[in-house]
């Protein structure tokens, strides 16, 4: 019996039911999981206030990272894998995430697998990649990464996303805006990946262990949005910085800064991503190397690939 610690928080649900539906996929028989949730000392609101959701921009993008409960599984425990469940706020995994991978706990991660789980609205790169940096600090061994986002089209979410955040409805919305968030039949369909790992379960036994989802469809690159995050990529930084220097949360300078970067974040949605992407056709062929290999590494380890289909 092999033995998995698959960690996460999640605000909404929806992250639990993608972790539960991969797990899900797991033999019984093979495998013992221990599901662990990760909690803040100091909670986080759900629905948002807006005030609250732009108040936790500074720390996501520096990884000022919240203090965590103590989790209850050991950290010096025989783990077989692990797997890491996260969210993305600000092209960062989410606070509660990082506390976790600042803390004591982590190292459970150490010379262990992991498999990563994002689920979010489209913009998963920049969060992916800052992941892999910290499981390498953490000399943990990322096997593969799986990747989730909601279907809906961009000018859809734009709206349905923030009303979900805000409101807490992710419903159909005015008979024009789909549910915000990640399909169900998405989600079921992450339970492949547990069935997937079940049959290659004697991997785990290797080290290093490799790719154990390839083939799999595990990421899918939406190269539209990797230019536009770049760009963010250089100015959150900035923003953040001049937050954190404006005062402390709740003073007046830091919400009057904060109120300037939410008025910037809306400028750029509406105009410099679609300049951006304007801009990537022009200059593509002084580009396209230097990007290929970004998308290449946004693919790694487990690769794009999906399964061909069964025509039998």
């Amino acid at each position: 019996m092999q033995r998995v610690l698959a960690i996460y928080f999640s605000q909404t649900g929806q992250l639990g039911c993608a972790l539960d539906s991969m797990i899900g996929g797991l033999d019984p028989e093979q495998f013992e999981v221990h599901v662990e949730s990760i909690q803040p000392k100091t909670a986080y609101p759900f629905p948002w206030s807006l005030g609250e959701f732009v108040g936790v921009f500074p720390e996501s993008v520096l990884g000022i990272a919240p203090e965590i409960e103590t989790p209850s599984f050991d950290p010096d425990g025989d783990w077989d894998l692990v797997i890491l469940a996260y969210t993305v706020w600000y092209l960062a995994p989410s606070l509660p995430i990082q506390g976790f991978l600042q803390s004591e706990s982590a190292r459970v991660l150490r010379d262990r697998p992991v498999v990563s789980l994002v689920a979010c609205r489209n913009m998963w790169h920049t969060a992916s990649e800052k992941m892999k940096r910290e499981l390498d600090r953490l000399e943990a061994q990322l096997s593969d990464n799986v990747v989730v986002t909601d279907e809906g089209p961009t000018w859809a979410t734009f709206v349905s996303t923030p009303r979900w955040m805000f409101t807490g409805k992710r419903d159909r919305f005015l008979r024009v805006f789909p549910p915000a968030g990640v399909s169900e039949s998405t989600i079921e369909g992450l339970s492949r990946f547990g069935e997937a790992l079940s049959a290659r379960s004697d991997e785990l036994t290797k080290r290093p262990v490799g790719p154990l989802l390839t083939g799999l469809g595990a990421v899918e690159i939406e190269e539209r949005f990797v230019v536009p995050e770049l760009i963010a990529l250089v100015s959150f930084p900035f923003w953040a910085k001049l937050a954190v220097l404006s005062g402390p949360p709740g003073s007046i300078l830091r919400a009057f800064t904060l109120t300037l970067f939410a008025v910037y974040l809306i400028f750029a949605i509406l105009i410099l991503i679609p300049v951006s992407i304007i801009l990537r056709l022009l200059l593509y062929p002084f580009v396209a190397g230097p990007l290929r290999a970004y998308i290449e590494r946004l693919r790694s380890p487990s690769g794009t690939a999906a399964p061909e289909p069964d025509h039998h």
